[in-house]
């Protein structure tokens, strides 16, 4: 396992900004092997998970070599999900893409430029990346609410706040999607999945 912490720097369009900002980001999941040399970042035998700012997520496959400022694909798959701005990738084909709110997959392959919105294609990466989205929703919701065994329906969330629901719901994809996709309300209950289960179910086991 790759535990090193890289901070980065990565072009980032903010909504209602048309200038360039720069944020300073990190590494948040590795595993196998990983190399960084300036501004290159090269996965081999491994996988890696990049947060962008506080709500948007890079990841790469095996084999994947990317450089920032500007944010290039030079070979492989990536993943980037986009919750927050605009992000703008350049490719080894001088194609670029800007992207809105939303998951987004881009493959170097055949000597071209594949891209697909949303999970597409089915394969080992798409199941790795479902599996960090899924990860990465639950540690959002440890930062917005706590869990509780409910005698009906087992294990639930209940927000921190009153009004989290409702606001959250209109002004956020994790709210207008993730909640819808991986469990249900019950009134004030959020009622997960078996996906959301079972993660819930492991992480206690480690503690």
């Amino acid at each position: 396992m790759h535990k090193k912490f890289l901070s980065i720097l990565i072009g980032l369009f903010l909504v209602g900004s048309i200038a360039l900002a720069q944020q300073t980001f990190k590494i948040t999941y590795a595993e196998g092997e990983i190399y960084s040399q300036g501004n290159k970042l090269t996965t081999e035998k491994g996988r890696v998970e990049i947060r962008l700012g506080e709500a948007n997520f890079l990841r790469l496959d095996k084999n994947t070599i990317i450089t920032f400022n500007p944010l290039k694909l030079w070979k492989g798959s990536i993943y980037i999900r986009v919750n927050a701005g605009i992000i703008e990738i350049q490719t080894i084909y001088d194609k670029n893409f800007i992207l809105g709110n939303g998951l987004y997959r881009l493959d170097v392959k055949n000597n071209r430029i594949e891209y697909f919105k949303g999970d597409r294609p089915i394969d080992r990466f798409a199941s790795w990346n479902n599996g960090r989205e899924r990860q990465e929703f639950v540690n959002f919701l440890g930062r917005y609410g706590s869990w509780r065994r409910h005698s009906i329906y087992g294990w639930t969330w209940i927000p921190l706040h009153s009004y989290w629901r409702l606001r959250y719901s209109y002004r956020n994809w994790l709210g207008h999607w993730a909640f819808r996709h991986y469990g249900r309300w019950q009134g004030r209950h959020w009622i997960p999945g078996k996906h959301i289960r079972t993660i819930i179910h492991k992480n206690r086991l480690k503690k």
